[in-house]
């Protein structure tokens, strides 16, 4: 119930979970044509495999955020 014409937003978020480490984030708004998101970050400074989780957060809607898994070796 916001009192102007909200526009969603969502926010793409990379971190570390065990390490409790915010490496990147940004916010988009999604449109009707095809997108191409880019979320710079810092690597983390261990050298060899690494788990990192991505976030997507809405805003806007309560339960829509999504949670996937990120590995690199």
């Amino acid at each position: 119930f916001y009192p102007l014409r909200k526009e969603e937003g969502w926010w793409l978020v990379i971190g570390q979970p065990s390490e409790r480490l915010l490496l990147g984030i940004k916010r988009f708004v999604i449109n009707n044509s095809v997108m191409t998101i880019n979320v710079p970050f810092a690597a983390p400074s261990t050298l060899g495999a690494c788990s990192l989780k991505l976030y997507l957060v809405s805003d806007s809607y309560l339960g829509c955020d999504q949670e996937f898994d990120l590995s690199f070796m």
